[in-house]
């Protein structure tokens, strides 16, 4: 029963509500809401003093590489691109920080019929290129800045095709931080969650509310290998739902509580595929996954909650960790997050998950990793036994039987008291559910189909 109100609750909280703040000309400036419609494009470049940023990279990977951050000494920043919608697109324009957006005309740019192809071919009736131009003299410190279009329906950030939104954080070189942050306060360091795939029962609990999973066709438990398997067709973006928000709400589980990202700022996962039945060609292919986060703060999937990291070509256990801490959106309390552990597969494949770690920091991961490499599953903590059951008393001899006295006359009977309602017994998950529609439970219900054993 607790994980079907577990997952009530969290339907509760699907969809979070928007920011609003209105401009000095009564524009509604939309912050943190997708647009509803079609708004999509593509940022080709970033430059800095017209020098372009990303060493030669595409700058969306250039983007994700440094955790959407830019530090550069520059007085003008240029965002290039373009843009489509189904709503006119009224003007181009940019946002620092959650200051009033700016505008210009100057921004559109000539656009070339490709342009206005795709849009048709998105249903897109509206479309252009940008050319937007940021005076950053004037800026120290860290600051926020998106590109912007302003519709008859209020101010977008601009959406891009590869799925995120147009913003990043902008470093004025050499100038510092604009605050002074307050010292850090020694607190308690955290024990580091552990999570072995050990089990059936581990498997199970840990996958009970992963769903909508990308090209895997099911969650097994292999028994000689100790390990989840993941079965997964060839595809781009094969994934598996990590639960980290959900799993708290079942305290049946009994895993782990909520997910602090001031006490928790790495993660360590510990993987193996063979190359060989994953690529046509691995020497020529970048092996390579990507896991996205969320949190309270940060409530969507998009590519500036995105990690990229990288395989080594082999089949022996793959150790990776995560380094969040560089990442300003890691902030609030983990929710769930999306483990893409291939960027794209050319083969049906599995790929073996034996444990995930979260700790402290990237250095405790590291270490955990080495010791782990060592001595396997022999630094794992060990469970607490459990307790003997006690002993059961023998039965007592049962007294003899006296004769029973003379009934004597009975007292003349009051009326009987009305009969109390039983109270309803506390029932486990089993009758309760039993009472659901079966679509009901299947929406819980992990992918989790068979146990393996291949002796």
């Amino acid at each position: 029963m607790k994980r079907f109100a577990a997952l009530i609750v969290v339907l509760m909280f699907i969809f979070p509500a928007a920011v609003l703040n209105v401009g000095a000309d009564g524009t509604e400036v939309i912050a943190g809401a997708s647009y509803d419609g079609v708004l999509t494009g593509h940022w080709d470049a970033l430059l800095a003093d017209d020098v372009e940023l990303g060493g030669g990279d595409q700058i969306q990977s250039y983007m994700v590489n440094n955790n959407f951050e830019v530090e550069a000494k520059a007085e003008n920043l240029i965002i290039r691109g373009w843009a489509a919608c189904d709503s006119e697109i009224l003007s181009f324009g940019y946002r620092i920080n959650r200051d009033e957006p700016v505008f210009s005309d100057s921004f559109a740019i000539e656009t070339e019929q490709g342009v206005f192809d795709y849009a048709a071919g998105v249903g897109a009736d509206s479309a252009g290129r940008y050319y937007i131009t940021i005076d950053v003299s004037g800026l120290k410190g860290s600051n926020d800045i998106s590109a912007v279009v302003k519709l008859a329906e209020g101010v977008y950030t601009i959406s891009l095709v590869t799925g995120f939104d147009l913003e990043f954080t902008f470093i004025q070189e050499g100038t510092g931080s604009t605050e002074t942050p307050e010292p850090a306060q020694p607190g308690e360091k955290k024990e580091p969650i552990l999570l072995r795939f050990n089990s059936y029962e581990m498997v199970e609990n840990f996958f009970a509310y992963s769903s909508m999973n990308n090209h895997v066709s099911a969650i097994d438990y292999d028994e000689d290998k100790t390990c989840a398997v993941f079965i997964t067709t060839g595809g781009s973006d094969p994934n598996v739902k990590l639960p980290f928000g959900q799993i708290p709400l079942d305290e049946s589980l009994g895993l782990f509580d909520y997910i602090s990202t001031e006490d928790y700022k790495a993660m360590l996962m510990i993987g193996r595929f063979d190359p060989e039945k994953v690529y046509n060609d691995p020497s020529e292919t970048n092996l390579m996954g990507t896991f996205y986060f969320t949190t309270d703060e940060n409530t969507e999937f998009g590519e500036a909650r995105n990690l990229k990291y990288n395989y080594e070509n082999s089949s022996d256990l793959q150790y990776v960790t995560i380094d969040f801490s560089r990442s300003r959106f890691w902030k609030g309390t983990l929710d769930d997050c999306r483990f893409d552990f291939f960027a794209s597969t050319d083969l049906d494949c599995e790929y073996e998950l034996y444990f995930i770690g979260i700790f402290a920091d990237a250095n405790e991961a590291n270490a955990f990793a080495e010791a782990y490499k060592a001595g396997g599953d022999s630094i794992l903590p060990t469970p607490e036994p459990t307790p003997e059951p006690t002993a059961t008393p023998e039965p007592t001899a049962t007294p003899e039987v006296t004769e029973a006295p003379e009934a004597t006359d009975a007292p003349n009977a009051t009326d009987a008291p009305a009969e109390t309602e039983k109270p309803a017994e506390k029932s486990g998950c089993g009758g309760v559910i039993a009472a659901l529609p079966a679509f009901t439970v299947a929406i819980a219900a992990a992918l989790i189909l068979r146990r393996r054993n291949k002796k």
